[in-house]
């Protein structure tokens, strides 16, 4: 049997259901039920089907939103909360390394290298999904964050899920035969 060599490409629709469900390890009945109830949602980068005998393809993007979804799931999370918040990591941009969304803080512009792609790691650090809530709110936060030095910020103090995205990356990328990205500290 050939070897399948991916494109290391966030947004290519190249991966099979299959592929998504063994990388993201996961059962691939299941991962079809939260596609077709609208949880993993075909975006930019990915191919629905175009008729009878052809196959969606999907991206590198759609992969880690189903592992994470999974991920947050088997931590307890429902479904719908767990691919929203998935998504935060996949496809929204404007996460701050400090967890904030606003690109102006006191008038000044943020140093661009604390900015993160949606899709990718913060460029330093661990990155962690956080998804919190604190005894004031009526509803849970979600936020990624950039830790480098293993502690965590006071904002997470209430944090009912921590979730280290560096290694389900790292899983994701190992199981498609991806390079490994490493992090700088």
């Amino acid at each position: 049997m050939p070897t399948v060599t991916y494109a290391d490409d966030l947004a290519q629709p190249q991966f099979f259901l299959s592929d998504v469900a063994r990388a993201a390890q996961m059962n691939p009945n299941t991962l079809k039920t939260w596609i077709n109830r609208g949880l993993i949602v075909m975006q930019n980068g990915d191919r629905e089907a175009a008729g009878f005998g052809t196959r969606r393809l999907f991206s590198l993007r759609r992969i880690y939103q189903a592992a994470i979804t999974a991920r947050l799931v088997d931590l307890g999370i429902g479904a719908d909360a767990a691919a929203r918040a998935a998504l935060r990591f996949t496809d929204l941009a404007g996460d701050m390394a400090d967890g904030s969304e606003d690109f102006h803080w006191g008038g000044e512009e943020p140093d661009v290298s604390s900015l993160r792609v949606p899709g990718e790691l913060f460029s330093s650090g661990t990155t962690y999904l956080v998804i919190s809530r604190s005894p004031h709110e009526p509803d849970a936060t979600i936020e990624l964050v950039a830790v480098a030095d293993q502690t965590i910020r006071e904002e997470a103090r209430y944090a009912a899920v921590l979730l280290n995205l560096n290694e389900i990356v790292e899983t994701v990328r190992i199981s498609l035969g991806l390079p490994v990205q490493s992090q700088a500290a």
